[in-house]
């Protein structure tokens, strides 16, 4: 297994790497400019947008920490100022103390095709996130 690259996961794989980023089934390249949503396969939509994954392409991320997307007047905890642009910041969480955590996901193997190499990818299931993420502003 590669190191963590910029708080991103790489795994090395035989045929490729695994990309942090599931491409569902029967969608191309633009459908995933058009929709880029699918780093996370929330719980209450496996039975919907992920039916053709869950229960056949599972698998474990194992990860030291993770790190989320919030918007900074969220992180304050204050309303958008009138005139005011929402500015994404990420910011990290981690265990303490120090564990690895091990995360349930759902992956799918993408047929190379005459334009794109072959290659593996996944999303991480999510839940409604627990009051510590919620408190530094995260929404979903």
């Amino acid at each position: 297994m590669d190191k963590f690259r910029d708080g991103k996961v790489f795994h090395n794989l035989q045929k490729g790497h695994l990309r942090y980023r599931c491409r569902l089934p029967g969608w191309r390249k633009a459908d995933e400019l058009e929709k880029p949503g699918t780093y996370n396969a929330r719980k209450d939509k496996l039975h919907t947008v992920w039916k053709k994954l869950f229960g056949f392409n599972h698998g474990v991320i194992v990860a030291r920490r993770f790190y989320e997307s919030v918007s900074l007047h969220r992180l304050q905890h204050r309303e958008l100022v009138p005139g005011e642009r929402d500015i994404p910041v990420e910011i990290r969480f981690q265990p303490e103390p120090a564990q690895e955590m091990f995360l349930a996901c759902l992956w799918r193997y993408v047929e190379p095709t005459d334009g794109e190499e072959g290659f593996y990818s996944f999303a991480a299931i999510t839940r409604d996130p627990p009051p510590e993420i919620q408190v530094a502003g995260y929404d979903r």
